[in-house]
């Protein structure tokens, strides 16, 4: 519950924006994807299938576990994310699976102090489930980006790149048209 009383949702996520995946990576199996193939992952000399990992099938239980025991959002999986949006910013979420990028950004450049809802989000690291050696990767780099940043390893003016991105990153409302 919340300081008032009122019953909080105790974990949510965006389903569509398929952050499920972040449920599936504790459980050690790799959703990322290049351009809507099938996710697979190495094992051994081969490769194994998303849907053939087990670990996918024993995140989907928990996940129905959760459900059953209200303690995963009943409308996680038909939520669009307006609603979900306004799920967070009016504080009725008190846990997310998922990334900060689903949720509006204006929630936090509008922020001076702890005067809302999420300003009191903490970002977590994945954890890991019991028994499996190593999270899942749900990530890779696109080796055809639109919006990415690289840097070299080798260049010559890092100090000067790492100001510029501290320039267009200051919380300015026109700031997100300067970059």
């Amino acid at each position: 519950t919340d300081e008032s009383g009122k019953p909080l949702i105790p974990l949510s996520f965006l389903s569509d924006a398929n952050d499920e995946n972040v449920i599936l990576s504790t459980f050690g199996v790799s959703t990322a994807t290049a351009g809507g193939v099938i996710p697979v992952q190495k094992k051994g000399d081969g490769y194994e299938f998303i849907y053939d990992n087990p670990q996918y099938k024993a995140a989907y239980q928990w996940m129905n576990k959760m459900y059953r025991a209200n303690l995963l959002d009943h409308e996680a999986i038909t939520d669009k994310s307006e609603r979900y949006k306004e799920k967070n910013k009016t504080g009725r979420i008190a846990m997310n699976a998922g990334g900060f990028f689903n949720m509006d950004a204006h929630l936090w450049e509008v922020l001076d102090g702890p005067t809302e809802p999420a300003w009191y989000y903490e970002a977590v690291p994945y954890p890991q489930v019991d028994g499996v050696s190593a999270i899942g990767a749900n990530q890779i780099v696109n080796p055809y980006p639109a919006d990415d940043v690289f840097i070299n390893k080798d260049t010559k003016n890092l100090e000067a790149i790492l100001k510029f991105f501290d320039y267009t990153l200051t919380q300015n409302p026109e700031q997100q048209q300067v970059a």
